[in-house]
């Protein structure tokens, strides 16, 4: 536990868990300290920012002491908050699903550089959380949709950020690849496709960082 002396105000607070994330070796740890002083406390940006010297309650620092030794251990920001921000849109994340990544937003821009903002009909092989599905659904409400994944788990991720975000445009299927598709009767018929399937080797694996290897789908 970390959680002795007492820390009795956000920036003091904060400051600590930049310390302690350094030490980590972790690359933002400004950033990271944020997002789970924000996390524990609820406060958005702005109101963290412009009282830096509030007290905290006993349960918000409780909140930090645990979000923080949880990152500390190795988990993953996006896992230990339950959330990552994929174009511009608070997204869902579950543990055994993939955490999105920012540079999948090169998809987007793509389909929507491409698009003709009429009544098209896309396909998201791979959905994992659904951040390409809904990202779509949002910039292009007259599209249909069609996300697919192997993993149960994917799938009601991906449907529950579709919820969150009030995308109706969105049709989700369980199976492997395009098997998903059978019986939809999308030949001909289909837009765009769009996946961004892992593509990490064997024997890239031990070489990846501690939290992904740990903690997200092999």
């Amino acid at each position: 536990m970390y959680s002795v002396p007492k820390y009795t105000n956000l920036q003091q607070l904060y400051r600590r868990g930049i310390k302690l994330l350094q030490r980590m070796g972790v690359e933002a740890p400004e950033i990271e300290a944020k997002v789970l002083m924000l996390k524990a406390t609820g406060l958005s940006e702005e109101k963290f920012f412009a009282a830096p010297e509030r007290e905290l309650t006993k349960r918000e620092e409780k909140n930090f002491w645990r979000l923080l030794e949880k990152r500390l251990s190795g988990f993953p920001l996006s896992y230990v908050v339950g959330e990552k921000e994929f174009w511009s849109l608070a997204l869902k994340t579950l543990a055994g699903v993939f955490i999105p990544r920012p540079e999948t937003e090169l998809l987007v821009e793509k389909v929507l550089e491409l698009s003709s903002r009429g009544e098209e009909t896309i396909v998201d092989i791979g959905t994992g959380s659904g951040n390409i599905a809904v990202a779509l659904a949002k910039e292009l409400p007259r599209a249909r949709i069609i996300a697919a994944d192997i993993s149960a788990r994917a799938v009601k991720a991906a449907r529950l950020n579709a919820r969150i975000h009030k995308t109706g445009n969105i049709q989700f299927v369980r199976g492997n690849l395009y098997s998903a598709l059978a019986g939809l009767n999308l030949e001909k018929k289909v837009d765009f496709v769009v996946c961004n399937p892992p593509y990490v080797t064997p024997q890239e694996w031990a070489g990846l960082p501690g939290p992904i290897r740990n903690h997200e789908p092999r």
